[in-house]
C-alpha cells in the first residue's frame, strides 16, 4: 500500500513538472532576447547564473563561501534564482538585500536556451550557469580564518531577544541549540516520495534528555530546534525548551538562535548550517557517514554512530569502516549491503561528548599533544581512503576532533 501511495505521489510530482514546463513557454521570448544581449555583452562584464537549492543546509554555507571567495562585481554580474520555494524564507530576505535574485520564469528558459546552444554549436557558454566546485564544503579553512559574511541587524537582534524573554529565558542567559534529525521534514517537503534511504541519519530525542538535564545543571538553557519534528521532548525541566513544537518557531527565529547560541548539538541537518556559517561551535552526534564530516574547523567535534559489523560481531574502527565501503555511504541500504548495522550513541556517550565540547570551548579550542595526534590520524585516514577520482574538493586541512571521551572508551577507533 505504501509503495502504491509513493508511486502516486511521484507521478503527481512528474505531472506538476510537465505542467510547469508548459507554463514556461511564453517566457522563452524575453529569455531569448536576454540571451542574445548576454552573448554580445560578455566581453565587457560576464553574467553568471546561480541556481539555489531550496534546502537551507546546502544554500547557506554555499552563499557564505560565494561572498568570501567568488563575488567580484568588477568582473561579473551574478544572478541568483530558486527553482523551488526555499525552506527558510528569512534567508531569502537576507540574500535579496545583497544579490540580484530573479524569477525562475526568466532564468530557467535562459538556462535551457544555453543548453540548446551548446548542443547545436558544440560550444558551451560557461559563464551562464555556474556552480562553486566545492559547493558547501569549507576547503579553504574559512570558518577559522574569516568572519562570517552574514550578519543579523541590530533590530533583528533586539526582536530576537524579546522573543527569548517570552520563551522564558532571562537576560544574558546562555543557551545551547539541540538539533535532532528525524525523517518527518523530508517526508513532508521533498517531492512527497519515500525518503527511507535517509533513515540511517535519524535519531531518538529521548536519548538526549540525560545530556539536556546535565547541561541545565551547569547553567545552560537547552533549546530543541527543528522545523518539523515527530515527537516532543518529555520533561518537566523549565530550562529545556521544545521550541520546535512551540508558537515561537519561525524562519527568523531559527537564524537568531543559531547565530547566538553558545554551541549547537546536532545530528547533521539543515539547521546546523546556521551556527556553521555564524562560526559557532558544533558538536555533531550520531553522525554518519564519517568520510563526509565537515572537519575544517577547530570548533567542531564529532561523536560518530557505531558501525557494527554483522559478520565480525563487533564495532569497526575508522579504517575498517572505509575498508568495508561504509565511509562514504549515503543510503541506508549501502550499510545493509555491506553487513553493517549503525548503532546510535547511548545517553552517556552524548552527555560525555557535550562535556567534552564545553571543555574545548573553555580551553579556547586549544587541544593537547595527544589530541593533536588523533586529529592527524583522522586526517591521514581520510586522505588515504577517500577516492580522489570520485570526491574532489571535499576536505581542506583537517582541524576537527572526535569526542575525547569517545576515543578514550573506543581506544582503537583511530588505529
Amino acid at each position: 500500500m505504501y509503495k502504491i501511495k509513493n508511486r502516486i505521489n511521484y507521478l503527481k510530482y512528474k505531472f506538476k513538472k510537465i505542467f510547469f514546463n508548459l507554463i514556461l513557454i511564453p517566457f522563452y521570448i524575453p529569455a531569448s532576447i536576454i540571451f542574445i544581449l548576454i552573448y554580445f555583452l560578455k566581453k565587457k562584464k560576464k553574467i553568471r547564473f546561480f541556481q539555489l537549492s531550496p534546502r537551507l543546509g546546502f544554500d547557506l554555507p554555499y552563499l557564505d563561501f560565494y561572498f568570501l571567495h567568488e563575488k567580484d562585481e568588477n568582473l561579473y554580474l551574478d544572478v541568483f534564482f530558486y527553482y523551488n520555494i526555499p525552506s527558510n524564507l528569512f534567508l531569502k530576505q537576507l540574500i535579496k538585500q545583497r544579490v540580484l535574485l530573479l524569477s525562475k520564469y526568466i532564468c530557467l528558459p535562459i538556462k535551457n536556451i544555453e543548453y540548446a546552444y551548446s548542443l547545436l554549436f558544440k560550444k558551451k557558454i560557461s559563464f551562464l550557469l555556474k556552480k562553486l566546485s566545492y559547493g558547501n564544503r569549507d576547503i579553504f579553512g574559512s570558518l577559522d580564518l574569516k568572519i562570517s559574511s552574514f550578519k543579523l541587524s541590530q533590530s533583528n537582534n533586539l526582536h530576537g531577544h524579546k522573543i527569548l524573554e517570552k520563551m522564558g529565558l532571562k537576560e544574558n542567559s546562555k543557551f545551547i541549540c539541540l538539533n535532532v534529525r528525524d525523517s518527518l521534514f523530508l517526508e513532508k517537503n521533498i517531492f512527497k516520495i519515500n525518503m527511507d534511504y535517509h533513515s540511517y541519519r535519524d535519531s531518538d530525542i529521548d536519548d538526549y534528555l540525560k545530556c539536556c538535564d546535565r547541561l541545565t545543571q551547569l547553567g545552560y538553557y537547552v533549546i530543541r530546534v527543528g522545523v518539523i519534528t515527530k515527537k516532543p521532548i518529555k520533561t518537566n525541566n523549565d530550562m529545556i525548551i521544545d521550541y520546535s513544537h512551540s508558537k515561537f518557531r519561525s524562519d527568523f527565529m531559527d537564524f537568531f538562535l543559531g547565530s547566538n547560541c553558545e554551541f549547537c548539538i546536532s545530528t547533521g541537518s539543515g539547521f546546523d548550517s546556521i551556527p556553521f556559517v555564524f562560526r559557532k561551535p558544533i558538536l555533531y552526534v550520531n553522525i554518519a557517514p564519517v568520510g563526509l564530516l565537515n572537519a575544517s574547523s577547530k570548533k567542531f567535534m564529532f561523536l560518530p554512530k557505531h558501525h557494527y559489523c554483522n559478520i565480525k560481531k563487533r564495532n569497526l574502527n575508522l579504517k575498517e569502516i572505509f575498508q568495508n565501503n561504509a565511509g562514504m555511504a549515503l543510503k541506508t541500504n549501502d550499510f545493509k549491503d555491506n553487513n553493517i548495522s549503525l548503532k546510535n550513541n547511548n545517553p552517556d556517550e552524548i552527555l560525555n561528548a557535550s562535556l567534552d565540547m564545553i571543555n574545548l570551548i573553555k580551553n579556547d579550542f586549544i587541544i593537547s599533544e595527544a589530541q593533536i595526534r588523533n586529529v592527524n590520524k583522522f586526517s591521514y585516514i581520510l586522505n588515504k581512503y577517500i577516492p580522489k577520482d570520485k570526491y574532489i574538493n571535499i576536505h581542506g586541512k583537517i582541524k576537527s576532533s572526535f569526542s575525547f571521551s569517545f576515543l578514550d572508551t573506543n581506544n582503537t577507533y583511530l588505529d
